[in-house]
């Protein structure tokens, strides 16, 4: 009974309407419980999580594009990348062979060639590459391999369609080393 009389005196010194169930003595029924992601539906006074499932797929519609071009673009740099460091260790293993004395030039140009093509591991980059060999005559000379591959023919031109083509770019490698 005391309690009720505290709660009647709290109530009046706010001026705050107390409610009619501490009036009466009858116990106030339970609210009914609302999920914590919902939001309430001002209209109909009911928990609807409608609204944020929307929101939600606004969100992800805004979202994915840039997701899925960024994860793109990782794609395509890391296959560019891989295919940079293959260009270069072919054009240094070429020029490695193409520094070692040979009989006729022609000879150690086609060595030159098949060095490049095997050091280069994969069809795509062997096939599509164009091998420069500057041979030195005499002990001490310089001796020059120059690789170009085409970047469409290290990795598939995934980012055109944001404007950051292949077409016309090369991946390109060249070593200088001393005839022996």
């Amino acid at each position: 009974m005391g309690r009720d009389v505290n709660t009647r005196r709290v109530a009046q010194a706010a001026c705050l309407p107390l409610p009619i169930a501490l009036a009466d003595k009858q116990p106030v029924a339970p609210k009914q419980p609302v999920a914590p992601n919902a939001t309430m539906d001002v209209r109909r006074g009911t928990a609807s999580g409608r609204r944020k499932g929307a929101i939600l797929s606004a969100e992800f519609v805004l979202i994915f594009p840039i997701l899925l071009g960024l994860v793109l673009a990782i794609i395509e740099f890391g296959l560019l990348l891989a295919a940079a460091q293959q260009v270069k260790t072919a054009s240094h293993v070429a020029c490695r062979v193409g520094t070692l004395p040979a009989a006729r030039a022609e000879e150690l140009d086609a060595a030159v060639r098949g060095a490049a093509r095997t050091a280069l591991m994969t069809c795509n980059l062997a096939c599509a590459a164009e091998v420069k060999f500057e041979p030195g005559l005499y002990t001490g000379d310089p001796v020059a391999v120059e690789i170009r591959v085409p970047m469409k023919a290290a990795a598939p031109d995934l980012l055109a369609v944001v404007g950051f083509g292949l077409k016309g770019r090369f991946l390109v490698a060249r070593t200088v080393l001393r005839k022996e």
